[in-house]
Parts: structure tokens; C-alpha cells; sequence
């Protein structure tokens, strides 16, 4: 493992997660702007936001069986191109409620793709021998993105026009990804690749069992949370 690796890596976390901070504190306001809706804000945001509870363990199944920096790469892209899209969509004079809530929710559905596998691409990266060196610079980069993303989203906000500024958010993405690209594959382990021919169907409903139990349990856990 080069160090240049763990610091490319690590840049292209702290992107991602610096565009995603920066549109959460932005989008709502933009749309407060172009909508005059609090309504719109609150739906958009939540469509944001609702991948992450539906689709976190598929996505982690996805992680455990294919290539992790590709799919990294591509989860990059994606945001790119649905990021854009989003400004697209906002520059309209009356901007459409449904397309609006499609669009972040698919820019959601990216950003759960890319923590998953960027959480499962990091052992495959670093030797065990460093790894807690590794999640030291990686939750220090996540706290960079974090503290300051807020911070330049007011300033894109207040100095850009609205849909401008959140295409800064669709930049980083594409950064990172070029980041990305750079760095060596990351294949799934032996134990979780693909069987022959005769194996996959029961593969494929060893998983989808193993989605469902994952369901199940989280759905107990929120039900004894809220009793």
C-alpha cells in the first residue's frame, strides 16, 4: 500500500462528503427561494434522505460482491449526472414538485452507494496493521466536510445564483470520481464472489433472505424504539 493511495482516498471521501454537507445546508434554502414553499423543502429533503433507510442493506450486499472502487466511481457519476439534472430542474420558472423529489431522491440513492462502498473499499486498501491510522485520517476528513460544508454553502448561496451553487455540489462528485479512478481495484473476496452457473439461483435467494431478515430486524428495532 503507497501512501499516495490512502491520501487520494481520502481527498476523494472528503469531497464527496464536503458536496454532500454543502447541499443539505443549500438545497433547502434554494428551494425555499425558487418555490416559496416550505412544503416543497421539507418533501425534496426527505426524498433526499429516504435511501438510506430503504436501501442500506441491499447496497451492502452489492459492496460484499462487487468490485468496491468501481462502484465508488460510479456512484460518483451518477451524482453528477442527476446532480446536474437538479439544477436543471430549479432554473425552470415553476420547477415540477414530482421531477424535483425524483431527482434528490436519486442523487440519495448514489450517496448511499458511495458510503458503503467506500466504508468496504478501505481494508482492501490499507494493511490491518494501519488501519486505525486509516479511519484516523478518513473521520478527520469526514470532519472537515462536515464542520465547513454549511459554511460554503451559505457563501455559494448568498455570492452565486441558486441553481449555481448547487452545481458546485455536482463539481465535487466529479472530482472525487477522477480521484477515484486512480486508484487500484478492490475485487470482492473469494467467499463472496458469484458460484457457477448451478449456484447463482441459490445464491440470489441466499441473499435476498438475508435483505429481508436485515428488514425485519431494523423494523423490530424501530418498533421496541418506539414503544
Amino acid at each position: 500500500m503507497r501512501s499516495a493511495h490512502l491520501r487520494r482516498f481520502v481527498a476523494a471521501r472528503t469531497l464527496s462528503l464536503l458536496g454532500d454537507r454543502a447541499a443539505e445546508a443549500a438545497l433547502p434554502i434554494v428551494l425555499l427561494v425558487v418555490t416559496d414553499d416550505p412544503m416543497v423543502a421539507g418533501l425534496v429533503t426527505a426524498a433526499n434522505i429516504l435511501p438510506n433507510l430503504l436501501l442500506s442493506l441491499p447496497v451492502g450486499h452489492l459492496a460484499d460482491t462487487r468490485e468496491r472502487r468501481r462502484l465508488m466511481v460510479g456512484a460518483d457519476v451518477w451524482r453528477v449526472v442527476w446532480g446536474l439534472a437538479l439544477v436543471w430542474a430549479l432554473a425552470a420558472p415553476e420547477p415540477s414538485v414530482v421531477l424535483l423529489v425524483g431527482l434528490t431522491f436519486l442523487m440519495g440513492c448514489g450517496d448511499v452507494l458511495f458510503a458503503v462502498s467506500a466504508h468496504a473499499y478501505l481494508p482492501a486498501l490499507v494493511p490491518s496493521a494501519r488501519i486505525m491510522r486509516a479511519d484516523a485520517a478518513v473521520e478527520a476528513g469526514d470532519a472537515v466536510a462536515t464542520l465547513t460544508g454549511p459554511a460554503l454553502a451559505g457563501f455559494l448561496v448568498a455570492r452565486l445564483p441558486h441553481p449555481v451553487a448547487l452545481a458546485v455540489n455536482a463539481g465535487s462528485f466529479a472530482v472525487s470520481a477522477a480521484l477515484l479512478a486512480r486508484l487500484p481495484a478492490a475485487p470482492a473476496p473469494p467467499a463472496a464472489t458469484e458460484p457457477g452457473l448451478e449456484g447463482r439461483a441459490a445464491t440470489r435467494a441466499g441473499r435476498g433472505r438475508d435483505v429481508l431478515a436485515g428488514f425485519r430486524l431494523l423494523a423490530r428495532v424501530l418498533q421496541l424504539a418506539y414503544l
